[in-house]
């Protein structure tokens, strides 16, 4: 991990690092105060989720949704809306009760939520094998031929989980780490390759957190161990890079108070929001490719 200094002021982490650089990297967060205040994994429910084509939001327990529909992730099937970029709902869309936790991919092929109950469900597009369901033929160029409506089970006994472009993280009671679905990435070393489990695979045990980005996940365990996994062509994973993607967890760091992928944000993957969504420019940065973490100490890094 890069070793640098950090100053902190609103809304900016500034990165002075001892490379011979005329101008230090700036990196944008949306709340600091936020940002370090995330002990408990309630404190990481996402209940607000914007995207491009939809925003999802928990309302007294209940889950709703606006926007598009073509994978059907509003829980609307209808045959009409299939692979149909023109529709809109514009009226919010009752998808579930008792929901204390809602994700989705970046890409809003599909999403994610928990109930009170800790049962993981999820909706959508199968993109491959993510929603657990059976793998099509040529899914991967028509994700719109394997789609539901219908919220598939896909875990019980979940604390907490995260959705990737075309993948899932998730914290369970006994505190296992499990993943599934599908990193692939356009950069590559050596050709271009990817990372896939249509079954969840065991990652880490004895954790505390997790959380999956674009390409690269992570996860932090009860000892403060970060330990990470997928895509490291630009050592994102916190190690210098020798292959394209990491299939089994490495413990990359100790003494780690929380990590973030892509973006430092208070409330992980709600950084896909756009106009005319935005009321905090920051909240819509990202930068791929890039893992941030925060020690024990306070300190920040990133890598």
């Amino acid at each position: 991990l890069c070793c640098c200094v950090i100053v902190k002021t609103q809304n900016v982490f500034s990165y002075f690092t001892n490379y011979n650089k005329e101008t230090p990297p700036i990196y944008y967060s949306d709340d600091i105060d936020l940002l370090e205040n995330n002990d408990a994994i309630e404190s990481h429910y996402i209940t607000d989720r914007l995207l491009p084509g939809n925003h999802f939001y928990i309302k007294d327990h209940t889950l709703w949704g606006l926007g598009q529909n073509q994978y059907w992730q509003l829980g609307i099937e209808k045959e009409i809306d299939r692979n149909n970029l023109s529709t809109c709902y514009t009226t919010p869309v009752k998808i579930a009760e008792n929901v204390i936790h809602v994700d989705a991919s970046c890409n809003g092929n599909f999403m994610i939520f928990l109930t009170t109950d800790h049962k993981l469900y999820g909706l959508g597009a199968n993109t491959e094998g993510v929603l657990l369901q059976p793998v099509q033929e040529f899914e991967q160029n028509n994700y719109h031929k394997n789609i539901t409506g219908t919220p598939v089970l896909l875990m019980e006994n979940v604390l907490f989980a995260s959705a990737g472009r075309e993948s899932i993280s998730a914290l369970t009671e006994s505190g296992d780490v499990w993943w599934w679905g599908k990193f692939q990435s356009t950069s590559a070393t050596n050709k271009i390759s990817k990372m896939q489990s249509t079954s969840p695979k065991l990652m880490i045990s004895n954790a505390r957190y997790t959380v999956c980005g674009i390409d690269f996940a992570a996860a932090i365990d009860q000892n403060n161990n970060l330990w990470t996994w997928g895509n490291n062509v630009f050592g994102q994973c916190g190690i210098t890079p020798s292959v394209d993607y990491i299939s089994d967890a490495i413990k990359v760091q100790e003494q780690i108070n929380m990590v973030w992928p892509e973006s430092l944000t208070s409330k992980q993957n709600t950084k896909a929001v756009h106009p005319p969504y935005d009321t905090n420019p920051y909240e819509s940065i990202i930068y791929p490719y890039t893992l941030f973490i925060q020690k024990e100490n306070g300190d920040y890094f990133a890598c």
